[in-house]
C-alpha cells in the first residue's frame, strides 16, 4: 500500500505556490501600491506554505474520500467500517474494512486517485503504538501492520505539541488504533 503519489504531491505544490501568487497580485492591486508587488507575493507564498497541511489536506481528502465511495460499491463492500484521519499535521487518509468479507481498503489524501485493497488474512504484525518523546509524551499515535513485508503506519493522532501519554486525546488515538486492529484480526480469524 502506497501512501504517497509525488506526482499529485508536486501539482499541490505548484497549485499553493500559483495561488499565493495569484493572491499577491491582487492585494498588490487592491492597496494600488505595484512597487510592493514582490513583496506581497512573497508574504502570500510564505503564507501558503506554512499552512500547506492545513489547506491541501483536507481538499485532497475530498478526493480520496471520493475515491473510497467510487470504487468500494465496484468492489461491493457490504457491512463496513469506515476511519478517517483528518489530522491537519498528517497525511490524512480513508480506511474501510468490510466486516462480512474481510476486505480492507485503503486511500491516501497524498495519493488520492488509487483505491488499494487487500484481505484481512493479507496483514501481518497488527499493533497501536506510540513514538515516545521526553518527558512521557508523545506527539504521534498510530497503528501498524505489514503488508507484503513493508510497514504500513496510519495515524491516529499527531500534533505539533507534546501530549502526554496519559492524556484522554493520546489514550483515545491508542483506543482507536487497538479497536481498528482487534477487527481485523476478528476477520483473519473468521472462517472463508
Amino acid at each position: 500500500m502506497k501512501k504517497y503519489n509525488v506526482l499529485v504531491i508536486i501539482l499541490s505544490i505548484l497549485f499553493m505556490t500559483a495561488l499565493a501568487f495569484l493572491i499577491g497580485v491582487v492585494i498588490t492591486l487592491l492597496v494600488g501600491k505595484e512597487g510592493l508587488l514582490g513583496l506581497w507575493v512573497i508574504l502570500a507564498t510564505f503564507s501558503a506554505w506554512a499552512f500547506y497541511p492545513v489547506y491541501m489536506n483536507p481538499m485532497m481528502l475530498l478526493f480520496a474520500k471520493r475515491t473510497m465511495k467510487k470504487h468500494s460499491e465496484e468492489e461491493g463492500f457490504g457491512e463496513t467500517f469506515t476511519y478517517t484521519n483528518k489530522n491537519t499535521g498528517t497525511c490524512g487518509c480513508v480506511l474501510r474494512i468490510d466486516e462480512t468479507s474481510g476486505k480492507v481498503a485503503y486511500v491516501s489524501a497524498f495519493n488520492p486517485f488509487q483505491f488499494q485493497m487487500c484481505h484481512a488474512n493479507d496483514l501481518t504484525d497488527l499493533q497501536s503504538n506510540y513514538i515516545k518523546g521526553p518527558f512521557g509524551g508523545t506527539r504521534y499515535v498510530y497503528f501498524s501492520f505489514c503488508y507484503k513485508n513493508k510497514r504500513i503506519k496510519i495515524p491516529t493522532f499527531t500534533s505539533r505539541n507534546m501530549f502526554s501519554i496519559g492524556s484522554s486525546f493520546v489514550q483515545d488515538a491508542l483506543a482507536n488504533g487497538q479497536g481498528i486492529c482487534d477487527m481485523i484480526s476478528r476477520l483473519q480469524k473468521k472462517p472463508a
